[in-house]
């Protein structure tokens, strides 16, 4: 499990364009801990899949 910083590092995406994804339902909220967003491994293939393919479009 990993938090937002940590995902955002791992997939070289900026923080601020994942949690505007959740925000616009692009891809699912991950379960808060504490106040802070974890993210499970299949909730990160879904938020690498879903910045992958917007690459591919750019």
């Amino acid at each position: 499990m990993l938090t937002l910083k940590e995902v955002s590092f791992e997939l070289q995406v900026p923080f601020y364009k994942i949690k505007y994804a959740h925000d616009i339902f692009a891809i699912p909220e991950p379960k808060m801990i504490g106040g802070i967003r974890v993210y499970d491994e299949k909730l990160i293939k879904k938020v690498k899949a879903y910045f992958s393919n917007r690459e591919r479009k750019a």
